[in-house]
């Protein structure tokens, strides 16, 4: 009869079985981190659109209302206004962090459009 020692099979298969948990851990914390960073940059992408949409609005209301803040003259067009946090032509402090700017270009009169408006919005992506 043999005599055979399995105290050291039973070492390496905990081993074995440990670094296997470890390797599937990682790559679980891999995906979880990725997609973190996605949905980050994603939410960052739907607020600057949505502030672009507001930048819009904002400027269409200031129109139909002769508002002479957004009202351009003629000979200045395009006109080109800006929203930030500070030292802007419009201050919005409740503009989100990711948020530096929103840039409203207003005209020139086309005579298929009329008046174009669209906003262009400077925003952090990381």
């Amino acid at each position: 009869m043999k005599n055979i020692n399995n105290k050291g099979i039973a070492l390496y298969l905990v081993l074995a079985v440990l670094l296997i948990v470890i390797i599937f851990a990682n790559i679980v914390l891999s995906v979880i981190s990725s997609q973190s960073r996605l949905t980050h940059h994603k939410v960052r992408r739907i607020q600057a659109y949505y502030a672009a949409q507001g930048g819009i609005n904002a400027a269409l209301e200031g129109l139909k209302a002769n508002d002479t803040a957004w009202v351009p003259d003629p000979d200045t067009l395009p006109r080109t206004v800006t929203i930030c946090r500070s030292g802007c032509n419009f201050t919005d402090h409740d503009l989100p962090a990711a948020i530096n700017s929103i840039s409203i270009r207003i005209g020139p009169i086309n005579a298929a459009l009329g008046m174009p408006v669209n906003a262009t919005v400077n925003y952090d992506s990381d």
